[in-house]
């Protein structure tokens, strides 16, 4: 299935694919350098240590000076997209505020990727802008700078991470996928932020590591055999799973499942790993 059969097939989704398809779009003609990819060592320790690669200080502060910068040109940019008048309005007050701020944007990109929360959300107050819109455009210049390899599954397959965090970023997972593998199903894990898959174990939840199966409750979606929610009864997450493979760009989207997100919640479960829910 392509993404514009999709769409035709659920037109509720469609305004939200020209918003966020035309950011992502804009973003990346605004990043045409990308960050190295680090040796396979550098890649294991993180796997040994568990320190994601955003969080090492060398790659951190390059990453943060060059997002700053794609941060000021695609506020410019965003007028001119077909996104909602209200992300329009949003662009344009930073805009200002970058004009009179020298180092406000390089604060705000740290911000998202040291993932400081409570300050990003004091920062975007003092200059009136809606703190989702921060997160998307700034995770979306993350990610748009960061190297397709490093994203890779079989990267962090290689180099045994399991660990319930991003081992790019370190943000909690938002979706799942089962693929099939030589012994099996196995569990990949993919994150919000800078789109990163890893491997994970096969069975329990993913945030709070509760491994007795009588407190996971599988849910499936109404006329869909393409996703799941694994939700646990101790923490009360879920996680939405893709259980098939090759429509990875359809089904690994959060935004373009957000549709599974009412089985979840009406069932009093809560979604983690959102980027614009922080």
């Amino acid at each position: 299935m392509t993404f514009d059969e999709y769409l035709a097939k659920h037109p509720f989704l469609q305004e939200s694919a020209k918003v966020y398809n035309s950011i992502e779009e804009a973003v990346s003609n605004l990043t045409k350098e990308k960050l190295a990819v680090p040796p396979e060592h550098f890649l294991k320790r993180i796997a040994d240590e568990g320190l994601p690669l955003l969080q090492e200080k060398a790659v951190q502060e390059k990453v943060i000076a060059d997002s700053a910068v794609a941060l000021e040109k695609i506020v410019q940019e965003i007028k001119n997209l077909p996104v909602t008048r209200e992300m329009q309005e949003t662009a344009e007050i930073l805009a200002k505020a970058f004009g009179e701020k020298k180092e406000l944007a390089s604060a705000l990109m740290e911000l998202i990727i040291i993932q400081d929360m409570e300050r990003l959300s004091e920062k975007c107050k003092e200059i009136s802008v809606a703190e989702p819109f921060i997160l998307l455009v700034g995770w979306n210049i993350v990610s748009s700078i960061l190297p397709g390899e490093i994203k890779k599954r079989t990267v962090w397959e290689k180099v045994k991470y399991r660990r319930n965090y991003c081992p790019v970023c370190g943000r909690r997972p938002v979706m799942g996928q089962l693929r099939k593998e030589a012994n099996g199903k196995a569990r990949f894990l993919s994150c919000d932020g800078c789109h990163t898959q890893w491997p994970f174990d096969r069975t329990g939840c993913v945030y709070c590591g509760n491994d007795d199966l009588r407190k996971i409750e599988v849910m499936e979606p109404a006329n869909n055999e393409k996703i799941r929610l694994y939700a646990c009864k101790e923490c009360k997450s879920y996680l939405k799973t893709y259980v098939e493979e090759d429509e990875e760009e359809i089904f690994l989207r959060d935004w373009a499942t957000m549709h599974f997100d009412i089985l979840g919640e009406e069932a009093g479960f809560h979604k983690q790993g959102s980027v614009i829910m922080g």
